[in-house]
């Protein structure tokens, strides 16, 4: 199935995207921050069953082509996920949003 580019009726349709991808995001970072700290505990061998691969809907979300959602789209992104949750001290809410923000602006820019 090839992805095509989301259709938009208005700019409140793009802005609604945009903060439905916000939110995932964020959630991407939450999960991967908790992966992270069980993978610390040494619980490594159960993380597998708790990867929710959310990149696939932001990746598509944001009206990525199927032939740009290639290894080096999703390396950069674990990498910009593994930096984040390495510089985590908490999950502010706050924070996580701005950082998923960051990411989000990133991400749409390499469109």
């Amino acid at each position: 199935m090839k992805t095509q580019n989301p259709q938009f009726n208005s700019i409140e349709d793009l802005i609604k995207n945009d903060l439905i991808a916000l939110k995932i995001i964020s959630n991407d970072i939450i999960n991967t921050y908790l992966i992270t700290h069980l993978k610390n505990i040494g619980l490594e061998s159960k993380t597998n069953d708790y990867l929710l691969n959310l990149y696939e809907i932001v990746f598509e979300m944001l009206g990525f082509k199927l032939q740009q959602q290639n290894e080096e789209l999703k390396d950069w992104y674990f990498l910009k996920l593994e930096n984040i949750c390495n510089n985590l001290i908490s999950l502010n809410k706050e924070f996580i949003q701005e950082v998923a923000l960051d990411l989000l602006i990133e991400l749409k820019n390499k469109k």
